[in-house]
């Protein structure tokens, strides 16, 4: 019987190492299973961002919704401010919009927010898209609308290359224009030193410098440059006429004179 026992003892201590084994290798195809399946990131697209709010704010106002990775906010330029200084655009009074707090507040013309699910994502991009901010009534951004969408297959590397190549791409225009006008204010300072060495030397009519002339530099004509060519335009236009009408009248004359010589011969000889 004592063998019977540590018989059966020894097969059950087997059976609940083999039971063992299985349940930890079941656990072990789980945490593949989880592993594989990880949470791919999306990103929502704000066309606007409402006047007033800050990253910060906008960052923990929308992290209630889900877990937010990145974000980055294009800052807007002034001559592209989207409801211009009044800020009347927004629904708020515009000596509100004019006070220096608000003035001094950062703009953003867009943003780009990735939400670390994809399904999180889509959710709050069609659930906030066209709804009112709300918050505070005071608030400058209290009637603003959200502009929200979900760009489905965006990844971050894509949006952070695309950033870089616009901000080269503004640098490259900076530095031209820097150069073009760089090159114009030389083109002008020589065009004022041989202006300044021609007055000198007395080339120029009457001792005064005419430097476009000289150096061939075009300018815009002033208003009463411009009455003073049409005045001068009229008289050569009324000079010329007046030459054509007595060139006219010359010739009627001569027609004339020639017409009455001719009669008197014919009546000498009809006498003769």
């Amino acid at each position: 019987m004592a063998l019977k026992t540590k018989n059966s003892d020894s097969f059950k201590a087997v059976e609940t190492n083999n039971r063992l084994e299985n349940i930890s290798q079941d656990e072990s195809k789980t945490n593949q299973n989880v592993r594989v399946k990880k949470r791919i990131p999306g990103i929502v697209y704000m066309s606007t961002v409402p006047f007033g709010m800050t990253i910060q704010g906008i960052v923990s106002l929308l992290s209630k919704f889900g877990e937010i990775g990145r974000v980055f906010f294009q800052n807007a330029e002034k001559e592209n401010y989207i409801g211009g200084e009044s800020g009347g655009s927004y629904g708020r009074s515009v000596a509100k919009a004019k006070s220096t707090r608000h003035r001094r507040t950062i703009r953003y013309s867009e943003a780009w927010i990735e939400f670390l699910s994809k399904r999180r994502a889509k959710w709050v991009a069609e659930m906030l898209n066209n709804t009112p901010v709300g918050g505070k009534k005071k608030a400058i951004y209290y009637d603003c609308l959200w502009n929200m969408k979900y760009i489905s297959k965006l990844k971050w590397d894509m949006l952070s290359r695309r950033i870089k190549y616009e901000r080269e791409m503004r640098q490259r225009q900076l530095a031209n224009e820097v150069r073009q006008v760089a090159e114009e204010t030389e083109q002008y300072i020589k065009a004022a030193q041989v202006a300044e060495r021609l007055e000198k030397k007395g080339a120029l009519a009457g001792g005064k410098a005419n430097s476009k002339a000289a150096v061939g530099i075009k300018q815009r004509l002033t208003e009463e440059e411009i009455l003073k060519k049409q005045e001068l335009k009229k008289l050569k236009e009324q000079k010329y006429k007046t030459k054509i009408q007595k060139a006219k009248a010359r010739k009627i004359k001569n027609k004339n004179s020639v017409s009455s010589e001719a009669d008197k011969k014919f009546n000498v000889f009809a006498e003769k």
